[in-house]
């Protein structure tokens, strides 16, 4: 599964500096957000069986919340696999400048752009 860079800068120094925590965080992967979560904690500890299985990511799905320039222009759903991650993944998103509440399901966060 390839990344590519999609919503800028922010977003991708956001990941980044989760993945510099040990957290797998993935940018505009295809599919239902259960089944990617599970697939991307499967392939993550198949590969790293002592890592935390920490993932976060958004789907392919919300790509058009960012404008052709990377500027975040809607709310972005983030799924994440819990409360640390997801507590993790709010604290890196809004050193970068998002608002960050929770999401609008289980184990989701919802990035806005700063107002």
């Amino acid at each position: 599964m390839a990344q590519r860079l999609v919503g800028g800068d922010r977003a991708e120094q956001a990941c980044a500096h989760l993945r510099g925590h040990g957290i797998l965080a993935v940018e505009s992967v295809p599919g239902d957000p259960a089944a990617v979560r599970e697939r991307l904690r499967t392939a993550l500890l198949a590969r790293y069986p002592e890592a935390t299985g920490s993932v976060v990511f958004w789907t392919a799905d919300d790509d058009d919340a960012f404008a052709a320039t990377g500027d975040l222009t809607r709310p972005l759903t983030l799924v994440h696999d819990g409360p640390r991650t997801g507590a993790a993944a709010q604290a890196a998103f809004t050193r970068f400048g998002f608002c960050v509440a929770p999401g609008p399901a289980d184990r989701t966060l919802q990035v806005s752009p700063a107002h």
